[in-house]
């Protein structure tokens, strides 16, 4: 069984390790346990996915209405736990006032099919060819 909490500090390296296990949307540079701890203290809020007492998956959301980060291990891909995150991170933004959320992605990759059949709307083609996505609040 897969249960959701809240993401804390002693996180960190779970959740580095969790994005270094990706296979698309490859980050360039690594990202520092500054970086992290900003965005679930600081510029935002993070959850992760535990099972068996292991982190499988995590999201953050940026209280600039981003979403700026949902990786879940591979082996646990197409299990519902991406969907899951991916759910409390946007009810966290529309809840502190959020209209319309953005992310970005590569295109073609099975990122962009679950936000497509989550309602995001495709935006514009970022430089580097990633492409940014929208979702607006229910009326």
């Amino acid at each position: 069984m897969v249960s959701y909490r809240e993401a804390c500090r002693a996180d960190i390296p779970d959740l580095q390790r969790i994005r270094g296990l990706v296979r698309e949307n490859v980050l360039e540079t690594r990202l520092t346990v500054d970086d992290y701890v900003d965005a679930i203290t600081a510029s935002g809020r993070g959850w992760v996915a535990e099972k068996n007492g292991e982190l499988i998956g995590f999201s953050i959301a940026r209280s600039d209405n981003y979403i700026w980060a949902l990786f879940v291990e591979p082996e646990f891909e197409g299990q519902g736990v991406g969907r899951r995150l991916l759910k409390t991170a946007t009810d966290w933004l529309f809840a502190s006032g959020a209209v319309t959320i953005c992310l970005t992605t590569e295109p073609g990759t099975r990122a962009e099919k679950l936000y497509k059949e989550q309602g995001w709307r495709v935006g514009d083609r970022l430089p580097n060819g990633d492409v940014r996505y929208r979702l607006n609040k229910a009326r």
